[in-house]
């Protein structure tokens, strides 16, 4: 297989593997498929998508440190869902719900196993689509959505992906977003161009929500109706990586 992500290098080679179970934490996944990249220039062991765990309610709190898998809200009886032989089918395609336990969430897209979240800038009425990525070690944004907070500087900061090094990035000046429910504060974003991970994933990408903003927000996430929460308490606004 070609594995590509953030980087001008190119797609790395990879394989996919199988595994007799995977434990993190005190959950154990048994008979996992796993996809192993050649050449990684990445400092980690390993990605692991949250998607993995789309059975539950997840909750990532970063100002606790802590992961917590939930019951998802039950889902009414769909008779469209019933198998032949009268069981349901919990597997079969099914309407998106909102349960009043979640009426405040927000409707995000999901793709492959990215989550989208709508954002825009202040300087802008378009809304353009982040990944939501807890492996990113900064919020980055696409040089075309960057152009609209205004003048971009050549920044000498290095970005690494799993394609390698990012052969131009730029800076933008201090200027608030708005991702989901959420209006940041001000702040620089690095930005460069995202056309090839565009392309890898079939959807246009208009920047990473990484590791400096995720650290301080606790985020819910309900992947069997694509549902999304996130949650800011400035008592515990605390800067933990």
């Amino acid at each position: 297989m070609k594995t590509g992500g953030v980087g001008d290098e190119g797609d790395r080679d990879s394989y996919v593997a199988h595994v007799h179970s995977l434990r993190i934490g005190q959950i154990e996944i048994s008979d996992c498929m796993i996809e192993v990249v050649n050449q990684s220039k990445l400092d980690v062991d390993g990605l692991i998508g949250m998607n993995v765990f789309r059975d539950w309610l997840v909750t990532l709190n970063y100002p606790e440190g802590t992961a917590r898998l939930d019951p998802l809200p039950a889902r009414p009886r769909n008779k469209f869902a019933d198998t032949a032989d009268g069981e349901y089918g919990d597997d079969l395609p099914q309407d998106r719900i909102l349960p009043p336990e979640l009426k405040d969430w927000n409707m995000i897209l999901s793709y492959r196993h990215d989550l989208l979240l709508p954002a825009r800038l202040q300087a802008s009425k378009h809304v353009h689509y982040l990944i939501l990525d807890t492996g990113a070690s900064m919020t980055n944004l696409s040089t075309s959505m960057a152009n609209e907070a205004g003048k971009l500087h050549l920044s000498p900061a290095q970005i690494i992906g799993i394609s390698g090094k990012v052969k131009k990035v730029y800076e933008t000046d201090l200027t608030p977003l708005t991702v989901a429910n959420l209006t940041l504060s001000p702040a620089d974003y690095y930005a460069y161009d995202m056309t090839s991970i565009s392309h890898n994933n079939g959807f246009e990408i208009s920047g990473l929500l990484g590791l400096p903003t995720l650290q301080r927000l606790t985020i819910q996430i309900d992947y069997r109706d694509n549902l999304l929460k996130l949650n800011y308490d400035r008592k515990y606004d605390l800067v933990r990586f």
